[in-house]
Order: C-alpha cells, then structure tokens, then sequence
C-alpha cells in the first residue's frame, strides 16, 4: 500500500477542479480551419545505403568495435543478457489501457527488464477524459505497491532499486490542452512529463504526419511549444508532420523527443523521420525512441524481424552518433474498436492485429533487443546510453 503522505494527487487533483471548471472549456473557441500554405512535400531522395558494421570504429563516437568486417545478424538464445538487468531500462511509449493493466502484465513488464514505462494516460482525450485517465492511474498507484510513480528523475533511480515498475505519463496528443496553456501548468503538477504536440491529424497545434497538407506549427503551437519549455515538460514529435516538427525544433530552447520513431531512409512510412530531421534532433541535444510497432510489415507486407529493427539503430548511430538513441518499443494493445476510436489512417496502419518483429513480439521479449546491441558490436557504455541514459539526460535537463 502506497502511503497517503506520498500522493500529492488528491490536492493537485482538487485544485485542479476548483481552479478549472468544465463551464471554462465548454467556452473555447471550436477549431477553426488554418490556413494551409503549399501541399505536402514529397521527400525524393534515393534511399541510401544502410550502414555496415564495418563503417564504425571506436572514434566516430558511436562506440562499435572494429573486430568484424560484416553485421551480426541477431540470433536468440536463452542466455539473458546481464547488462540489460543491470541498466536503467527506459521504454517511451507503452499504451497502456485499463483494465489491461493487470498483475500479470506488470509481471511482464518486470520480466522484461523495464525500469520506466513512459505511459500514454491520453491521446485523442479532451481535458476531461484525461483527467479521468490520470484519476485511474493515480487509483491503482494508491491500491498497488508494484508501482511506482515517477515525477523526476530520482524516482528512476528508486524504482530500479527497488525492484518496481515505474510509470510515467505522456499524452500522445495535445488535445486535452484544449485552447488554454494555463493547462499544462496544470497537467504538469499533476504529474504529466511529455506531450506529443499532434496524433497523425491536424489540430490546433499543428499537422501530423499523416495529413495531405504540411502546414507548420500554428502560432498556438510556437506558444505552446515555448510554455513547455517554462514549466519543464518535453516536447515530443513523434506522429507529427514534418513542417510542424522542424518548425517546434526550432522554436524550443531545450532537448527534444521523438519518442518512438525510426529511419525514413530505411523505411519509407509516413510515421518514420527523415534524415534532416535527425540532424536538428541532435543538434537540439534530443533523442529518438526506436519503434517495435511492425510499420515493415505494412509497408512491405512481410513478417518484420528484429534484425530490421535494428537496421534503423545502426542508420541512425552512424547518422548522428549513439547519444541520440533510445527506445520506444510501443507494444499496442489496440482493439478493432480502438482503432476506430483513435482515427488511424488505413494507408498507414491497416486494421489489427499487428505482428510485431520476429523475436520482440512483446515486452517481455525486450531483453533481445539488447542481444541485439550486442551482436551489432555496440559497447557497454554505447548500450547503457540506448537503454536508458540518454532519456535520463534529457529529463535531467528539462524536468523541474
């Protein structure tokens, strides 16, 4: 049993209500229709080569061995990996959805050797439903001792000592922010360390990755953008169309996220990033979660492995080097009428079930990602810095 001295919630939670009503919201203008400057950009550069192990060396800065001419293709044994149990294990983006959270997923989630579950407490949520979401969250941490909720960055540390599962929130959406930015102030003291500024669609902040258009940030959006950066709370871009997100790259002053998104050079799928803007990722100081969510399959209608997804590590550590990685493995737990729910564009994601790679079908199976690390010649030090490190820098950083 969480002791009551530690939850905070109940008197944000109040305040939030006292200070908030609905009647203020139901005041917000709808949205209205932005004015769109140009059609989307058809990004037509060749597909370039994917690098091989043999490119790296220990002086390039992304920390692989020179010993093999040729990529490691990942191979599965019951061995379990000690540096993935001994390192901070940081999984961005984990949809958790109630009443799925039971005992015997957080069981599998220990099994799979995660220290922090960045969790997705709302998505296509108005203020209001995430408030009800977060309200569920805070329920189940009052009633569970197998969790424990992180706000900053020792709780990190704590939960790996203490052998339990973090949890974090992160809004996939800035919806619930309605028109209001005093609201991220709120949802901030309420315990909420990231918003994905747009879900595949246009809002008021901008447009996602899967519109027809690419308009940019709206001016809402540059503001939004620089109040995150006020209170403490990281700015993420992934789903986010590509004006919208050069365009918040540049407007934030500090590190950050695309927390779970892969190379469009090695994959050409709208969810995926394209080279420039890794670049001013890392130029900002950011990191980039890779994506277990089987886009391969979609786009080239067949079984993705983990040796594919693995190919996007490599591309993008030979890009920009290793500081820029983490993971956001993204294991769904979407149903048909989920999917409904959240609006997904057909082209991009057809109907589930989705077949995740070959050898990371779940959580459980994370611990072959970090076989797979180190197959493809990457150091302990490199490894840590993927699994978990560079989050941490980047909360350090930020987080206040």
């Amino acid at each position: 049993m969480v002791k009551t001295t530690n939850l905070k919630w109940r008197d944000n939670l109040n305040k939030t209500i006292i200070d908030f009503s609905r009647r203020d919201f139901l005041k917000k203008a709808a949205l209205g229709s932005l004015v769109l400057v140009g059609g989307q950009k058809v990004f037509s550069e060749e597909l370039k080569k994917r690098p091989k192990i043999s490119e790296f060396s220990n002086n390039s800065g992304t920390g692989l061995g020179t010993g093999s001419t040729k990529r490691a293709a990942f191979s599965e044994s019951n061995r379990k990996p000690a540096i993935h149990f001994s390192s901070i294990v940081i999984n961005h983006t984990c949809p958790f959805v109630f009443p799925a959270v039971t005992d015997d997923y957080l069981d599998s989630v220990r099994k799979g050797g995660i220290t922090l579950s960045m969790s997705t407490v709302a998505s296509n949520h108005d203020f209001r439903g995430a408030i009800n979401e977060i309200a569920a969250f805070y329920d189940r941490f009052e009633k569970d001792d197998k969790m424990l909720f992180v706000t900053q960055v020792e709780d990190i540390y704590k939960a790996k000592k203490e052998g339990k599962v973090g949890i974090g929130f992160h809004f996939q959406n800035s919806r619930p922010v309605e028109y209001d930015l005093r609201l991220i102030d709120v949802f901030y003291q309420l315990g909420v360390r990231v918003i994905q500024l747009t879900y595949n669609e246009k809002n008021m902040v901008g447009d996602g990755c899967t519109e027809i258009t690419d308009s940019g940030l709206s001016k809402f959006g540059i503001n939004m953008v620089k109040r995150m950066n006020k209170v403490g709370m990281v700015v993420d871009l992934s789903h986010v169309g590509y004006r919208t997100s050069m365009d918040a790259l540049e407007v934030s002053e500090d590190p950050v996220l695309f927390t779970h998104s892969n190379a469009w050079s090695v994959l050409q799928s709208k969810r995926n990033i394209k080279d420039d803007q890794i670049k001013a990722l890392a130029k900002k100081r950011g990191v980039i979660g890779i994506n277990a969510f089987p886009f391969l399959g979609f786009v080239k209608k067949k079984e993705p492995t983990l040796d594919d997804l693995l190919d996007h590590v490599d591309y993008i550590a030979n890009l920009v080097g290793t500081d820029h990685l983490g993971i956001g493995l993204d294991f769904s737990q979407c149903s048909v009428e989920d999917y409904k729910y959240w609006g997904y564009d057909p082209e991009t994601y057809p109907m589930p079930p989705w077949i995740y790679p070959k050898n990371l079908e779940d959580v459980t199976k994370a611990p072959n990602f970090t076989k797979g690390l180190i197959s493809r010649g990457y150091s302990e030090k490199d490894i840590k810095k993927i699994l978990g490190e560079n989050f941490i820098r980047v909360y350090k950083e930020v987080w206040k």
